[in-house]
């Protein structure tokens, strides 16, 4: 039998959480919401996770006039967490339908708390009492029937809960949420352009719940209520990376590094459409596959097949890396994006894989319904933070508008949260369209500055770049193949160099 201090646990990730631990052991709480939001759902899902946590224990489920209990057990069999040994030997259903239609309310005073001392239960579930309410015109007898209701299973050591299908106005002046000790509400609201049920705790005495309102879905599993804060405060520790870089793979770019991306970092990679964010990403990934480092694409542009085909182009066989546990793309179509389901998602990907390489492509995209500065800043702060604790490196591109090629990311936030920024961009000079890269910020590192020639050729992105040897002594610069003159000089032609090319009319000076 649990202490009048003990917690319930409901069982549900981040719902627990959310309650400061759980329900205060022997409470009587209202859990309330308009019709269809998921109020039976989640009253039976606890059920389950109680009696599956506590085995020997009862719970029980009784009907009112709302639904017959006949028609829920028969509902709840097509969820995941419902077990068919929990509900022979410790789940009991009972309909008080009939009872209410006949009997007065003093007679259900009695009946009630009796049940769950003949079954030694410790959670009660009463769907609906709103339809008790409904049923009874005199207040006064409502209110006697809710204390006396009130006491009676608190004496009888049992945890309740009662379901009612209410608006939220009615949280503030009904009578039996005034009685109740906690009051947890369920809801609709538009966010970020979709529809999103919602959990949000009144009150719950005793505790020092979360009171704002976390978005939630149904599905096969039940009910999942979703906070990647959360997610980052079950995480381990900050990894220790201190003076280590990761190699990007891209020839040039390591050198403007002087390296690579100092480890536990994040960066945006940001340009117009077309100057090669996407294939700098899978060039990226491909280098840490290939060197035995894990990597994550997380995408909401190109499926998993796509990107595998645009990898191919450039030698590099995805399919294969996936294979050797080396690579994972998860794929989320864009109009199928919940933030934060989809961020708890990528939480709980990082924590199972462990890359050292991770990437959104693209993250503007992803945040494409949000228009609020301060959702978009916090949401790049969550990721940033998941890879910093995992001691990564994470790539999160970002689509610049072509309408406004001098600005650095898309929403002109992410640059300030994130560790690094690189721009990409592009230009025609004489009808021939020239590819840049330019590295804006990275902290940590004595990076180069300026923008520098990008090529995209068989084996994918090239920066071409030479070192200042007053700057970095003892650094070999950069080269530029050449078969043409390189028999002649003994090597290939030094990027950044200047040669005068004389000769003849007719010699082939322009040839060259």
């Amino acid at each position: 039998m649990a202490d009048s201090h003990d917690l319930i646990k409901t069982g549900i990730l981040n719902l627990d959480t959310i309650l400061g631990g759980g329900l205060p052991a022997y409470s009587l709480n209202v859990l309330a919401g308009p019709p269809g939001v998921g109020k039976t759902i989640l009253a039976q899902q606890i059920l389950f996770s109680v009696a599956r946590a506590n085995p020997g224990t009862k719970v029980i489920y009784m009907s009112t006039l709302s639904e017959p209990v006949v028609k829920v057990m028969r509902f709840v069999r097509q969820f995941d967490f419902y077990d068919q040994a929990i509900f022979e030997n410790q789940l009991i259903y009972r309909d008080l339908g009939a009872l209410l239609s006949r009997k007065p309310l003093t007679e259900v005073t009695a009946v009630v708390p009796a049940a769950v001392e003949e079954a030694e239960a410790t959670l009660l579930v009463l769907d609906s009492f709103k339809a008790i309410r409904d049923l009874t015109a005199d207040v006064t007898e409502f209110r006697r029937f809710c204390y006396e209701l009130s006491i009676n299973l608190a004496s009888a050591q049992c945890t309740t809960i009662l379901v009612g299908e209410y608006e939220e106005d009615e949280t503030e002046t009904g009578l039996e949420f005034a009685m109740s000790d906690g009051i947890i509400f369920l809801g609709m609201q538009i966010e970020h352009g979709e529809d999103q049920r919602y959990l949000q705790v009144k009150k719950l005495r005793g505790q020092n719940p979360f009171l704002t309102r976390f978005p939630f879905t149904i599905s096969q599993q039940g009910i999942r209520v979703f906070n990647p804060a959360f997610a980052i405060r079950r995480r381990e520790p900050v990894v220790e990376v201190e003076n280590r870089v990761m190699p990007t793979g891209i020839p040039g770019l390591d050198e403007l590094l002087q390296g690579g991306i100092p480890m536990g970092r994040t960066v945006i990679v940001s340009g117009v459409s077309g100057t090669g964010k996407t294939t700098a990403a899978l060039q990226f990934l491909v280098t840490g596959a290939l060197r035995g480092e894990r990597g994550i694409l997380f995408s909401v542009e190109e499926s998993a097949d796509r990107l595998r085909y645009i990898a191919a182009s450039f030698g590099w066989d995805l399919a294969a890396l996936e294979a050797q546990g080396l690579l994972r793309i998860i794929y989320v179509p864009q109009t199928d994006i919940s933030l934060d389901r989809d961020l708890e998602e990528m939480s709980n990907q990082l924590e199972a894989f462990r890359p050292q390489r991770f990437v959104v492509d693209s993250f503007s995209v992803f945040l494409y319904r949000v228009d609020d500065a301060a959702t978009q800043r916090e949401k790049t702060y969550l990721l940033s933070t998941l890879v910093q604790r995992l001691g990564a490196v994470g790539i999160l591109i970002s689509d610049v508008p072509a309408d406004q090629p001098g600005r650095v990311s898309r929403f002109g936030v992410e640059e300030t949260v994130a560790d690094g920024t690189i721009v990409l961009s592009s230009e025609m000079v004489n009808l021939q369209r020239r590819r840049y890269l330019e590295i804006i910020k990275m902290r940590a590192a004595n990076h180069a500055t300026g923008r520098n020639r990008m090529e995209i050729g068989d084996g994918g992105i090239r920066v071409l770049y030479a070192p200042n040897p007053k700057v970095m002594e003892g650094a070999e610069p950069a080269s530029m193949p050449f078969a043409a003159v390189a028999p002649v000089l003994g090597r290939s032609l030094n990027h950044g160099g200047a040669w005068l090319v004389r000769g003849d009319p007719g010699a082939g000076k322009t040839m060259l």
